[in-house]
């Protein structure tokens, strides 16, 4: 099955069916089917929906896992949309870092997630040689 196409889903007055290009996507196995990250199909053939590893591991693994979107219930290993549950009950403080207390929406169980913080840092653009050689001889 071919590569999804962007083209195909534009329409004649130069919108996109983003909408059906995600499901596209999915159904043809370019983005998982759970959690929508695209997926590098070096040593599969595309043409079926199916899941990325972390996903894979939310749903088989019986070890701790990590996830940027979805938490595993442990008890019921229900498996549910952190970012959802955090945006419609304003539950922000889970995007801090360190331990928090969650409860599953489907079993009620009481557990706790562990949030992972990281930064990334913007340099400014690199100076062209003559502004730094004609900073020098002003310098001297």
């Amino acid at each position: 099955m071919p590569i999804i196409n962007l083209e195909d889903f534009t329409r004649t007055d130069g919108s996109v069916d983003w909408s059906g290009l995600r499901a596209a996507e999915i159904n043809n196995g370019e983005c998982c089917k759970t959690c929508g990250s695209y997926l590098i199909n070096l040593f599969s053939t595309p043409g079926q929906p199916k899941d990325c590893g972390r996903c894979v591991d939310l749903k088989n693994s019986a070890d701790e896992v990590r996830h940027s979107d979805y938490v595993r219930c442990p008890r019921c290993s229900y498996i549910f949309d952190l970012t959802t549950l955090v945006s419609e009950n304003c539950l922000y403080d889970l995007y801090q870092e360190g331990e928090h207390n969650m409860t599953c929406p489907e079993c009620e169980h009481d557990f706790k997630i562990g949030t992972s913080v990281s930064y990334t840092f913007t340099s400014p653009a690199k100076e062209s040689h003559r502004e730094h050689c004609e900073e020098v001889r002003l310098d001297t």
